[in-house]
């Protein structure tokens, strides 16, 4: 039975100022959010499907989160990204998962309504979104280049 381990746990809460004073006393400190170099780097250790993210995001999009699902053995069998809109627009969520070829492992719906599949090298990605988001620029997903190398990636901070 695979384990599902989660590198990073991102969660927003809305908060009214007053609240916000008395949960962080020091509420002008900026709130890290989102994946970062170092986060993908650490989940790229061992053995598995490879940790393959888009070059470019859309406009107002950050991912979120990370998350891999590992065998008893330690081998990565499914790994899957959360990409959210932040620019305060019509809430927009993708996922992208990554498994190995043909593997059957990553949840996806009727090509081009809810999911595109693409294959890079030995892997397929697949990007899933819910139907009645409207936003979702199907054209974009379909051509960005999803990579292993992340001096090739201009959203990693």
């Amino acid at each position: 039975m695979p384990m599902r381990t989660r590198t990073r746990f991102t969660a927003v809460l809305l908060l009214s100022p007053a609240l916000a004073a008395c949960v962080n006393p020091v509420a002008d400190d900026a709130v890290e959010i989102g994946v970062d170099r170092a986060t993908l780097e650490q989940e790229a250790h061992g053995a598995g499907v490879p940790v393959l993210v888009p070059e470019r995001l859309p406009s107002g999009y950050q991912m979120l989160d990370v998350s891999s699902s590992r065998s008893a053995g330690g081998h990565v069998g499914v790994r899957e990204f959360t990409i959210s809109r932040i620019d305060g627009e019509q809430p927009s969520v993708i996922f992208t998962c990554v498994q190995d070829k043909g593997a059957q492992l990553c949840d996806g719906d009727e090509e081009g309504k809810r999911s595109l599949r693409r294959t890079v090298d030995s892997a397929e990605v697949v990007i899933r979104w819910d139907a009645s988001d409207s936003a979702v620029d199907t054209a974009f997903w379909r051509e960005v280049p999803f990579t292993t190398e992340l001096d090739n990636v201009d959203w990693l901070t």
